[in-house]
């Protein structure tokens, strides 16, 4: 009869890994979010805009949906309740 043996503890090793891939999908998404996007279709434009990033492009976005919203907003002649 073979002896049992204790199973082996590997949650220290397999903790060390998460932090690691965290660590890396962390870094190549904040890399993704702030390089720089170029503007303009032309690449030889030297007229064209300066490159934003993906944040820059977003906060943008939602300041304009919020600007389109309170202005349909603001022109509403009724007030109806809920």
């Amino acid at each position: 009869m073979l002896p049992i043996r204790k199973p082996l503890h590997r949650s220290s090793r397999q903790k060390g890994q998460s932090i690691v891939e965290y660590i890396v999908v962390t870094s190549l998404g904040v890399l993704v979010l702030t390089t720089p996007v170029p503007q303009s279709d032309d690449p030889d434009a030297t007229g064209g805009k300066p490159p934003r990033s993906a944040i820059g492009m977003l906060v943008d976005a939602l300041k304009d949906a919020y600007n389109s919203y309170a202005y349909s907003i603001s022109l509403s002649t009724t007030i109806t309740p809920f």
